[in-house]
């Protein structure tokens, strides 16, 4: 089924186009041609390219664009502002869905847009653009090599708008409107609560007066002509352009009271989306149930916790987690990761078998509402930019917004609680009461089936009595039980999106920085390689000079890290895969956890070993002190004065020689069996005969002898 953000190619043009709009009710869809540079969306008949794809006219193509380009692009902080001030000018208009598609409605959109923010035309279509064409995620308004920057303001010579009745008028450029921003939050946005009238007075004094004069000893102010000041109407008017009414009250009163007594009140959670996908919602709990390891049945392993993760129109779940590890981002990430994946997929691998139907999700939503930690931390700034996807913390003091997930909760306990054995009870943690952890039966592999199973039973049986239908949902007969609301409403509206699966998980992925040196890229004690580094010579530089590059990993394992990547025109992704060095291999297969355990037992090992070598050392002094003092005594004890220092110079080779002759036999092996015994006992005897009558001598020591008698000849 074609979702949106789906590429496919017509092969026998070669024209790609990209899906940007579905309707399946009325069977009509908007594309772009992103190969086309003056492309602009066009509505075609859903139907007709679905037979198309069936008959191989198109295919389905793959969409590495945005991949190639981050990977061959170094980002810069300009480049960063220039995206940014793209995105704030595109944002509202491009969600003005189908509106925006249709020729007559986008020319006042972006006629609007041209008037909110001074930019032509040219430079908005040229926005719109990039967006469609290159995944509609806000890094695909990233400047291109060339072109990139804007021609600037246009140059206004006179005062636009209405002219003023009284006096002259003063022309508002960008340098005026921003003395206007900086006494609107000095002067009026502020807790004291000031009239907007204060704050027009306070900044024609700041910024608009000519001098001063002195009559009868007082010093009075004089203010520039009328003409060339500012009026209180073009003040006012440029304050409603700059700042919203949230902004407002939020700087005045405050953040919490804005969300205790301003908060658009709807009544219900449903409006806040316009569709399946359009807002999830994820929250973590504990689950009440304690488990077992899966390799001994009798180590327990505690309580597991649970994310689950919601759509908010239709009220299916559209993802889970389950791991023994508390709430953290990388959890989180894996509970999108699987409400973005295929179910059916996703059951085979875990032993349950499912139809498409059972579980019809997947795909990117527009939004995601959680809690304000895990998703206030940097790795959801590169989620939003690179994906796409925007994110939305729960607000202080307001945990009903969040409420949907925890009636999920809530209605899994007690369902599940009668069925499922160590799942802790009502009381259970008064005195007296019975331990039900002894009861615990199920591994974590085991739960994570009961949850499917459960998950399927919500999505086809959840009857919400008091979900607000509206009149269409009410005369199609469309129940309110989550997957009929799902399937409805991707008949209607079709939120969902797709991209590149490599590009998604790689930006779900929490980021560090590595020291690339000469024995490999280093994090930690871990040390990585990839081709890019051998390549172009990392390694062999390093010796020279050491730097630092970015990276992704998955902490769960590893065995890989992803390596950023800019400036690589020839790159795929904007990453490189990077392997552990063969001779890491004691880190293979280990969590980032397991690792820095290691590495800390190896410090404490080491610290404790310390002390004993220590010990050990000066043992070895002392030793070998003691040696050396026997052979000092020694020394003195034979000392011959007679021997002249030169002389003994002379005969150093002469006594090595001796000296090494003497120990090859005290060297030599002894290997000794009976014969060698009998031979040397009767050797023994005929010495003893001999010395009786002539002394003799063996070679060496006929050798030795006639050589130390040369040198007394000498």
């Amino acid at each position: 089924m074609l979702v949106v953000n789906d590429v496919i190619k017509n092969l026998t043009t070669e024209e790609e186009l990209r899906i940007l709009w579905i309707d399946r009710e009325l069977n009509y869809c908007y594309v772009t041609d992103i190969t086309n540079e003056k492309a602009t969306p066009i509505r075609v008949n859903l139907k007709k390219i679905e037979e198309d794809l069936y008959n191989n006219i198109y295919s389905s193509a793959e969409d590495n664009f945005l991949a190639r380009r981050l990977a061959g692009y170094k980002i810069k902080e300009k480049d960063i502002q220039i995206r940014d001030r793209a995105w704030l000018v595109i944002k509202k208009i491009v969600k003005e869905q189908p509106d925006i598609y249709e020729k007559k409605t986008r020319v006042i959109l972006i006629k609007e847009a041209t008037k909110e923010f001074g930019v032509s035309n040219k430079t908005i279509i040229k926005y719109l653009r990039k967006y469609w064409q290159r995944g509609q995620v806000i890094n695909s308004l990233l400047p291109d090599y060339i072109n990139c920057g804007n021609k600037g303001d246009i140059a206004y010579r006179n005062k636009t708008g209405r002219p003023r009745e009284h006096g002259g008028g003063i022309l508002i450029t960008e340098s005026i409107k921003e003395v206007f921003r900086k006494s609107i939050n000095k002067y009026y946005l502020t807790k004291s609560k000031p009239s907007l009238t204060h704050a027009y007075e306070m900044m024609i004094k700041d910024y608009f007066k000519e001098g001063y004069i002195y009559t009868e000893n007082k010093k009075k102010m004089i203010l520039k002509d009328e003409k060339d000041i500012p009026s209180y109407r073009q003040f006012s008017y440029w304050y409603k352009k700059m700042y919203g009414l949230e902004d407002v009250i939020k700087k005045r009163e405050g953040e919490a009271a804005y969300e205790r007594n301003h908060r658009k009140l709807l009544g219900s959670t449903e409006y806040d989306s316009l569709g399946p996908g359009s807002l999830y919602q994820i929250d973590a709990t504990p689950a009440d149930i304690f488990l077992l390891n899966r390799f001994n049945k009798n180590w327990l392993v505690g309580k597991p916790t649970l994310y689950f993760v919601i759509d908010v129109f239709s009220r299916m779940i559209t993802g889970f987690y389950i791991s023994l590890n508390n709430a953290s981002w990388i959890s989180m990430a894996t509970a999108l990761q699987n409400a973005f994946s295929d179910k059916k997929e996703y059951c085979e691998k875990i032993g349950i078998e499912i139809s498409n139907s059972d579980w019809p999700v997947k795909g990117l939503p527009s939004a995601i509402i959680g809690d304000r930690g895990e998703l206030e931390s940097g790795f959801a700034d590169s989620l939003a930019n690179g994906v796409g996807i925007e994110i939305h913390n729960n607000p202080p003091y307001r945990p009903d917004w969040k409420g949907i997930v925890e009636k999920l909760f809530h209605s899994s306990h007690e369902l599940m609680r009668p069925l499922l054995p160590g799942y802790l009870h009502k009381g259970s943690d008064k005195r007296g009461s019975k331990d039900f952890r002894h009861e615990a039966t199920l591994t974590l592999d085991d739960y994570i089936k009961v949850i499917v199973y459960f998950i399927k039973f919500y999505n086809h049986n959840h009857y919400m009595p008091n979900y607000e239908r509206n009149e269409y949902m009410v005369k199609e007969n469309v129940r309110p039980i989550p997957i009929e609301l799902w399937n409805w409403g991707l008949k209607t509206y079709g939120n969902l999106r797709t991209l590149n699966k490599n590009l998604v998980d790689f930006y779900l992925l929490p980021t560090d920085i590595a020291s690339i040196t000469a024995e490999g890229i280093r994090f930690k004690s871990l040390l990585y390689s990839c081709e890019l580094a051998i390549k172009e010579n990392w390694f062999v530089k390093a010796r020279k000079k050491r730097w630092k590059m970015k990276f992704s990993y998955d902490p769960r394992n590893m065995d890989v890290i992803f390596l950023h990547v800019t400036g690589q025109i020839e790159h795929e992704t904007p990453y490189n895969v990077c392997t552990l060095l063969p001779h890491q291999e004691k880190y293979l297969n280990k969590s980032l956890g397991e690792i820095n355990q290691l590495i800390e037992f190896e410090k404490e090992t080491y610290n404790s070993f310390r002390y004993d070598k220590l010990t050990e050392k000066v043992n070895l002094f002392e030793q070998v002190e003691e040696i050396v003092k026997k052979a000092t005594n020694l020394k003195k004890s034979e000392h011959d004065p007679s021997i002249s220092k030169s002389k003994k110079i002379t005969q150093l080779k002469s006594k090595r020689i001796d000296e090494r002759n003497t120990r090859y036999v005290a060297d030599s092996f002894e290997i000794e069996n009976q014969t060698t015994r009998t031979l040397l006992q009767k050797k023994d005897n005929d010495k003893s005969n001999l010395v009786t009558q002539n002394e003799t001598y063996s070679i060496i020591d006929l050798y030795t002898k006639q050589r130390m008698k040369k040198n007394d000849d000498r």
